[in-house]
């Protein structure tokens, strides 16, 4: 019956073992500010190895547009794990959007 449900929690636990050095560190705090129309969009600034990750959650039910921005002069561009794209910082600064319930998630390195 949903067979195709079986082939989505393979490409998951794949994506978390990838980035679990990420998620389990603590939260950098002051580096990051979002203005979003949605009081629940939610967004963190982690570091690990050098590296910078970003995990920006929509907690709503509705398609929203974030601004974030960085304290982190050096960063330039940032890779969306997974999604096959990139995102450009002007001044630190970038804009996404994101569908009702996404996540994503931005690091510094195209490899991860």
């Amino acid at each position: 019956m949903f067979s195709s449900l079986r082939l989505g929690i393979n490409f998951l636990a794949n994506e978390v073992d990838i980035l679990k050095d990420y998620l389990l560190d603590p939260n950098v705090a002051d580096k990051i500010s979002v203005k979003s129309s949605d009081p629940y969009f939610k967004c963190s600034y982690k570091t690990f190895d050098g590296r910078v990750c970003i995990i920006a959650v929509n907690n709503s039910y509705k398609k929203i547009t974030a601004d974030i921005t960085v304290k982190n002069p050096a960063l330039k561009k940032l890779f969306v794990a997974a999604e096959n794209r990139s995102v450009s910082l002007n001044n630190g600064r970038f804009t996404d959007t994101f569908e009702p319930c996404a996540v994503h998630i931005y690091i510094n390195s195209e490899k991860i």
